[in-house]
C-alpha cells in the first residue's frame, strides 16, 4: 500500500501520539482535519466521532477525498470559501454558519486553525465546531416572543385610543340621529356613519385580540359543525378552479370557544388558502381530528393548499400585524387569527416552502364536561330612570365626554362632567351622596383611574360604578385589583350604556 493510501485511512497525522488521538476522538466538540494541496484544493484527512454524527459520514468515508467530491455543489462551495478565508488570513478565524449536511440542516459556530509546514506554506486546517442549532432556535423563539409582546403592546395602545374615537363617532351619530325626523334624507347618512363606525369597531376588536386583551365569551362549540357551516359560505367564493375537500368527523369532543371568533379564524384560513392559488387550478383541504398531548385532548384543525407557498422570510412574518403580501388588504387577517387562537388557550403553526403550498395547523384544547353556565337570554327591561338620578361622567376625551353627557341628559339624567381623575375625585369627595352612578374611564390624566375608583369605594362603599375601557373585563379587573364591577368595553353604543345605567338605578331603587 502506498504512503498516500496509508496517509488517508482515517488516520490523524498531526495527532500521532495515542493520548492526543484519544482526546480528538472523544471530545464533545466536532473536530476535523483538512489538507491544503499545493494547488489550493482541500482534501479531508479525518473526522472525530462528534463530527461523524453531525455530518452523517464516517471518518473512513471522507479520508483522502476532496470536498467537492463529497458534498453537493452548494455545500461544497460554502465550505471551500470558508477554508480559503482561513488560508488567506493565515490566522485562526471563527464564524457561524448554517449547513445543509447529509445528516440534515444544522447550525455551527466554527473555528478554523491554519497550520504551516516546515516550508512556511499553509498545508493543513484543523476545524473545531460547536453545534448551536438548538441554541439558535431557542434564541429565535425568544426574540419572536419579545417581538410579539412589543407588537401586542403597540396594538393594545392603538386599539385603546381608536376605541375612544369610534365611541365618539357612534355617540355623535346617535346625537345627530335623535335630532332628525325618521324620514329625513339625512337619516340614511347617519345610518351609514353608524355602520362604518361599527366596522371600525371590528378593527379595534381584532387589534385587542391580537394584543391578547380581548377575552372572548366562551361556550361549548362543535368545531366540525362550525367548520361545515363556514365551508358552505366560502365554497361559492372560491371559484371552479379550486377543489375543496374536508374531513369533518362526527362526535368529536367540544371546545370552549366564541363562535363568532372561531368562525372568523376558519374563514380567514380558508380564504387565505384560496388566495394562495392566485386563480390557478389547485386544491384546498381541511382536516379536523382529536389528538392528545401531555395527557390532554386537543382538537386539531389543518388547512392546507397547493398554492405558491412562502419563503422563510415571509413565513416568519405572516402573523405580524399590518404585514401583507397582497396588493390590497390591511394585513390584519392572520394577526387576528393568532390573537384569537391564543385567547382561546390554543396555538397555530405553519409550514410552507416556495412552490409547495402551505399548511396551517390549529390546536385548541378540548373539554369533556360542559360546565359552562347558561347565559340568561332575557335582556334588561326598559325602564325610565329616576328624575333625580345624577351621573358623574369621568372622561378625558372632550368631544366624547360632551357628546355622552348631551345624550344622557336627553334621556332625563343629570350629568356632572369631569375631565380628569383629580377633578373627579374632588367632586366626589365634596358630595359623595350626590351621585347615583359614576361612569369612570380607567385611563385618565391626573390621578389614575384605578386610584380614583379605590378612593371612591373607600369614601362610599355602596357607590354604583361603571368602568369604561378599551380593554376586556379581566384586564380591567387585573388593573383595579377587584372584580364584580360593571365594565363597558369601548367602542360602545349609547343604547348599551343607557341600558347599564338603568340596571344600576333599578338596584338603587330596590335598596341593593
Amino acid at each position: 500500500m502506498s504512503t498516500t493510501a496509508n496517509h488517508y485511512q482515517g488516520g490523524y497525522p498531526i495527532l500521532e501520539a495515542t493520548h492526543y488521538k484519544e482526546i480528538f476522538d472523544n471530545i464533545s466538540a466536532c473536530m476535523f482535519v483538512v489538507d491544503v494541496t499545493p494547488e489550493g484544493r482541500f482534501r479531508f484527512v479525518g473526522f472525530n466521532r462528534a463530527e461523524e454524527q453531525a455530518v452523517g459520514y464516517s471518518s473512513a468515508q471522507v479520508a483522502g477525498r476532496f470536498v467537492e467530491d463529497l458534498f453537493t455543489a452548494d455545500l461544497a462551495q460554502q465550505l471551500i470559501e470558508s477554508y480559503r478565508k482561513a488560508v488567506d488570513s493565515a490566522a485562526a478565524i471563527h464564524f457561524d454558519s448554517d449547513l445543509e449536511l447529509p445528516a440534515g440542516k444544522r447550525s455551527f459556530h466554527t473555528n478554523l486553525i491554519p497550520l504551516k509546514n516546515h516550508e512556511g506554506r499553509i498545508h493543513r486546517i484543523v476545524g473545531a465546531c460547536i453545534d448551536i442549532t438548538d441554541f439558535k432556535k431557542a434564541k429565535e423563539e425568544a426574540m419572536a416572543r419579545q417581538r410579539m409582546e412589543s407588537l401586542g403592546l403597540l396594538a393594545g395602545g392603538v386599539a385603546h385610543d381608536f376605541g375612544n374615537l369610534v365611541t365618539g363617532v357612534l355617540a355623535q351619530a346617535d346625537a345627530a340621529g335623535s335630532a332628525l325626523d325618521k324620514n329625513s334624507p339625512a337619516m340614511q347618512a347617519i345610518l351609514n356613519i353608524r355602520q362604518l363606525a361599527a366596522q371600525a369597531g371590528e378593527i379595534v376588536r381584532i387589534l385587542m385580540a391580537y394584543a391578547g386583551k380581548e377575552d372572548p365569551a366562551l361556550e361549548p362549540l362543535d368545531i366540525c359543525s362550525l367548520a361545515n357551516d363556514t365551508l358552505e359560505t366560502v365554497r361559492p367564493a372560491m371559484g371552479s378552479n379550486i377543489t375543496l375537500t374536508a374531513n369533518l368527523p362526527p362526535e368529536l369532543p367540544l371546545v370552549r370557544g366564541n363562535p363568532a371568533q372561531i368562525r372568523q379564524v376558519i374563514l380567514n384560513l380558508l380564504m387565505n388558502a384560496s388566495e394562495a392559488l392566485a386563480g390557478r387550478k389547485g386544491r384546498v383541504a381541511m382536516d379536523v381530528s382529536v389528538v392528545t398531548e401531555a395527557g390532554h385532548p386537543y382538537i386539531r384543525m389543518t388547512v392546507s393548499d397547493s398554492g405558491c407557498g412562502m419563503t422563510e422570510e415571509v413565513r416568519s412574518r405572516i402573523f405580524d400585524p399590518f404585514f401583507t403580501t397582497k396588493s390590497i388588504g390591511r394585513g390584519l387577517g392572520l394577526a387576528s387569527v393568532q390573537g384569537i387562537v391564543h385567547a382561546h388557550g390554543g396555538r397555530i403553526e405553519v409550514t410552507s416552502a416556495p412552490g409547495q403550498g402551505a399548511r396551517f395547523v390549529l390546536m385548541l384544547p378540548a373539554f369533556v364536561k360542559e360546565s359552562l353556565r347558561r347565559r340568561d337570554a332575557s335582556g334588561p327591561q326598559e325602564q325610565k330612570p329616576q328624575a333625580s338620578a345624577t351621573i358623574l361622567l369621568v372622561e378625558d376625551e372632550q368631544l366624547l365626554r360632551h357628546t355622552l353627557a348631551k345624550m344622557l341628559r336627553a334621556k332625563g339624567l343629570n350629568v356632572i362632567e369631569a375631565a380628569d381623575g383629580s377633578i373627579a375625585l374632588a367632586l366626589f369627595e365634596s358630595e359623595p351622596a350626590r351621585f347615583d352612578v359614576v361612569l369612570l374611564d380607567l385611563t385618565l390624566p391626573g390621578t389614575p383611574g384605578a386610584t380614583v375608583l379605590a378612593e371612591m369605594l373607600r369614601i362610599r362603599p355602596d357607590v354604583k360604578l361603571i368602568v369604561t375601557s378599551a380593554y376586556s373585563e379581566s384586564q380591567v379587573f387585573d388593573q383595579i385589583g377587584l372584580a364584580r364591577l360593571p365594565v363597558l368595553t369601548k367602542p360602545c353604543q349609547i343604547a348599551k350604556l343607557y341600558q347599564l345605567i338603568q340596571s344600576l338605578l333599578r338596584k338603587c331603587g330596590e335598596g341593593s
